[in-house]
Protein backbone atom coordinates (compact mmCIF):
# COMPACT_ATOMS: atom_id res chain seq x y z
CA UNK A 1 0.00 0.00 0.00
CA UNK A 2 1.30 3.44 -0.90
CA UNK A 3 0.85 6.57 1.12
CA UNK A 4 0.46 10.16 0.00
CA UNK A 5 3.74 12.11 0.28
CA UNK A 6 1.74 15.28 0.99
CA UNK A 7 -0.72 14.32 3.71
CA UNK A 8 0.11 10.69 4.50
CA UNK A 9 -3.28 9.19 3.62
CA UNK A 10 -3.54 5.86 1.81
CA UNK A 11 -3.55 6.27 -1.94
CA UNK A 12 -6.35 4.71 -3.95
CA UNK A 13 -5.71 3.10 -7.34
CA UNK A 14 -7.96 4.47 -10.07
CA UNK A 15 -8.11 3.41 -13.69
CA UNK A 16 -9.81 6.10 -15.79
CA UNK A 17 -12.31 4.65 -18.26
CA UNK A 18 -10.82 4.13 -21.69
CA UNK A 19 -7.22 4.40 -20.52
CA UNK A 20 -5.49 1.24 -19.36
CA UNK A 21 -3.23 3.19 -17.05
CA UNK A 22 -3.84 2.80 -13.32
CA UNK A 23 -2.96 5.87 -11.29
CA UNK A 24 -2.65 6.30 -7.56
CA UNK A 25 -4.60 9.25 -6.26
CA UNK A 26 -5.08 10.62 -2.77
CA UNK A 27 -8.72 10.86 -1.63
CA UNK A 28 -7.78 13.42 1.02
CA UNK A 29 -5.74 16.11 -0.71
CA UNK A 30 -5.88 15.12 -4.39
CA UNK A 31 -2.15 14.39 -4.49
CA UNK A 32 -0.57 11.11 -5.54
CA UNK A 33 1.87 9.89 -8.15
CA UNK A 34 -0.31 10.46 -11.21
CA UNK A 35 -1.52 14.03 -11.42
Amino acid sequence: MRFCPICGAQLQVRTPYGSGIARRVCPECDGGDGR
